[in-house]
């Protein structure tokens, strides 16, 4: 008797019919419109950015940073001078271009004065 009443209960409510059958949810607006799925990690960044803990950057602070950073990493300092990170691993392996690693690290950094001398060391000019 118990099962009579719960499955009386369920047809009669919108808990028992498939969404198809009860229309758009009035709450959604109009239309299905899926939710878009954010992770653990962007819920957090965004209450860091609502709470201020990080600050908001604007379209024209990612364009326009006059600060440069002196050390690069192999990547950033590939994409610089158009090589892929592992040609310029083969410059930084045949002493072409000077790294810095710091004491007990295995990353490596390139100094932009010293991307600057090895542009200015292969610098050529053709003759007409």
């Amino acid at each position: 008797m118990g099962r009579d009443r719960v499955s009386e209960w369920l047809a009669s409510t919108s808990l028992g019919q498939s969404r198809a059958h009860r229309g758009p949810d009035p709450q959604a607006g109009s239309g299905f419109r899926p939710v878009k799925a954010r992770n653990r990690a962007q819920k957090g960044k965004e209450r860091m950015k609502r709470i201020g803990i990080i600050e908001k950057k604007t379209k024209a602070e990612g364009i326009l940073n006059p600060i440069t950073p002196r050390l690069l990493t192999l990547k950033a300092a590939g994409e610089l001078l158009g090589l892929s990170t592992w040609a310029l691993r083969e410059r930084v392996w045949s002493g072409q271009i000077p790294v810095v690693r710091f004491p007990g690290g295995r990353k490596l950094y390139i100094d932009t004065r010293d991307l600057e001398a090895f542009v200015q060391q292969n610098k050529i000019s053709y003759r007409r």
